[in-house]
């Protein structure tokens, strides 16, 4: 609907019905926090796989965390409609976005609940993929250095390297901070 909304010079289009426009506006909401959430959670996992590369996969425990997130974004939908939102469709943007009557006060305090949900939605993960990033590429760069080859034991053929003194001192570091 965005798409065609372009296309027609900002013209609501489609989203000028209400039905639309909700439907809309409950499908942005749900889609974009949720992939930014499975970013993080991706992340995570990445990170962690990184850091204990022979601990076994959690599979049911990110599972649990995404029925969780979908309770949680769920309650925020119910929140946002019991409080008097609606979605009213906005040139700017060229979407549906839930909007206030902005003469009722109790609507301007709710708004900042909104606010913090979008913050917490929105900027508390993208710190956690940075913190990620930053210890999956020092985890990285550890363990390049431990692997590389030291250039006397490069083409030496295998029976000699396992009597190498040098192979068996790289080996012994490499076992000892990776087990």
């Amino acid at each position: 609907p965005t798409a065609i909304s372009f296309l027609t010079y900002r013209e609501p289009g489609i989203l000028a019905d209400p039905t639309a426009c909700y439907t809309w506006a409950i499908l942005h909401f749900l889609t974009m926090r949720t992939a930014v959430f499975l970013t993080m959670v991706l992340s995570i996992n990445r990170t962690i796989s990184l850091v204990l590369p022979f601990r076994r996969s959690l599979y049911r425990t990110p599972i649990v965390i995404f029925c969780v997130f979908v309770a949680f974004l769920i309650t925020q939908l119910i929140v946002t409609y019991r409080w008097g939102f609606i979605a009213i469709y906005n040139t700017y943007l060229v979407s549906c976005m839930w909007s206030g009557n902005s003469e009722d006060p109790s609507l301007r305090s709710k708004s900042i609940y909104l606010e913090v949900s979008m913050i917490l939605t929105y900027v508390l993960p993208v710190l956690i993929v940075t913190v990620g990033c930053f210890i999956s590429t020092a985890v990285l760069l550890c363990c390049k250095a431990l692997l590389e080859i030291p250039p006397s034991i490069e083409n030496t053929e295998p029976a000699k390297l396992l009597s190498s003194s040098q192979s068996f001192i790289w080996s012994s570091t490499f076992h000892r901070r990776y087990r």
